[in-house]
């Protein structure tokens, strides 16, 4: 009598088509973005739904396994057969899964820690650059203030009352010397007057002239009539009249010179009362426009001052900004415990289909084997890695370094 064994009809589990394209498209994606220069809260978001869906799909896996294996287990020896290949091919597909979710882990810890060293050394750099930024200001400053210098160095607001008092003194010379001026000029006006006073000297000594002279031709016409008694005294008549020519042409002469000394002490008065006005004039036309300009350089000084203040209050602030961003740059940390917690999981979960492998290869009863794999789950869930990392942003909960 030929006897047949019973066959086990076993119903091979296979993700649902959408499922299982969604779990490799969102692989891919997490791939792309991580090869992307996105930022790093992206890269760790994606990473964190393809974990999610991953492990989605080996829970349903596992789940449907073990009620392929309790509602189809009919032959012992077959079915500890099928039960020890669906193990095989359960571990072999849970690695397969699990792989592209731990080389992307690493791939996002090390972006995240390169990020994160890139971003210190550069705000390390803007620090210092802020300060000698902020010192070269406050120097700028103390040297357009006065500050604590010494003595000997010029500032802006020294070298503004420098001019101005070099100045006011060069106005006080030039009005002394236009008063000089003025008082030279009525001195010249007064020679001049002195010039006429000796023409009227020269038109009397013109006029004892012609009355020598004169006298001189009647002494010559006496002499005449008196003939030769009178012939001594007509020589000396002839001399007195050449003295009275000899006067006349040195008066002459004396009247020219006086009347061109006249006309240059007149030509000097002229100038020198041009040069009274002009010295005058110029001198408090400059003093008035240096007076303008250093008021407008005082002005000027002071803008820039006040400019330089803003500025070194600006570069204070970027300081504390730069300072409160490397503070945020702890994110790393959280991030970092955040990705070894899924690697964790991911162990966890190698570690759980370990679990359902070997007692499907070990127990020959279905029921007493799902019992077996839930309580070794349940202890391996209670003993199993806790998020450390609770908060959801930057602001929330605290940071556990390790």
């Amino acid at each position: 009598m030929k006897t047949t064994m019973p066959r086990m009809t076993m119903t091979k589990w296979t993700p649902s088509a959408p499922a299982h394209w969604a779990a490799y498209l969102a692989s891919f994606v997490t791939l792309a973005v991580i090869a992307t220069d996105m930022p790093v809260s992206v890269s760790l978001l994606a990473a964190v739904v393809t974990l999610g869906l991953w492990a989605w799909l080996v829970q349903h896996n596992i789940s449907s396994t073990a009620n392929t294996f309790s509602q189809t287990a009919v032959n012992t020896s077959v079915a500890q057969e099928v039960r020890t290949a669906a193990g095989t091919r359960l571990q072999e597909n849970m690695q397969q899964h699990l792989l592209p979710a731990r080389t992307s882990l690493e791939q996002v810890t090390g972006i995240i820690s390169d990020g994160t060293h890139l971003l210190q050394e550069s705000f390390t750099g803007l620090v210092s650059k802020s300060d000698q930024q902020l010192e070269q200001l406050n120097t700028m400053l103390t040297q357009l203030k006065g500050g604590d210098l010494d003595s000997t160095n010029l500032t802006m607001e020294n070298f503004a009352r420098e001019i101005d008092s070099t100045l006011g003194s060069f106005v006080d010379l030039m009005v002394k010397i236009s008063v000089k001026n003025v008082a030279a000029a009525d001195k010249v006006q007064d020679m001049v007057h002195e010039m006429d006073s000796v023409f009227e000297l020269l038109s009397q000594v013109h006029k004892l002239a012609d009355q020598t002279n004169l006298l001189a031709l009647n002494a010559a016409i006496e002499a005449a009539r008196a003939g030769d008694a009178g012939r001594g005294f007509a020589v000396v008549a002839d001399e007195v009249r050449n003295l009275s020519i000899s006067s006349q042409k040195l008066n002459n002469c004396i009247r020219e010179q006086t009347a061109g000394t006249k006309a240059l002490l007149i030509d000097i008065s002229q100038i020198v009362e041009e040069m009274a006005s002009l010295d005058m004039n110029n001198a408090l036309a400059t003093k008035d426009n240096m007076d303008s300009m250093l008021k407008e350089l005082v002005e000027a000084n002071q803008c820039i001052s006040d400019t330089i203040d803003s500025t070194s209050l600006i570069a204070k602030e970027i300081q504390k900004d730069v300072s409160s961003a490397i503070t945020a740059m702890q994110f790393e940390d959280s991030a970092a415990q955040i990705v070894h917690y899924v690697q964790e999981q991911l162990q966890a979960m190698d570690t759980t289909t370990n679990i359902v492998v070997q007692e499907l290869s070990a127990n020959n009863d279905i029921e007493q084997c799902l019992q077996q794999i839930d309580i070794k789950l349940q202890e391996h869930l209670a003993a199993g890695p806790r998020a450390t990392v609770t908060a959801q942003n930057m602001q929330e909960g605290e940071i556990d370094l390790f």
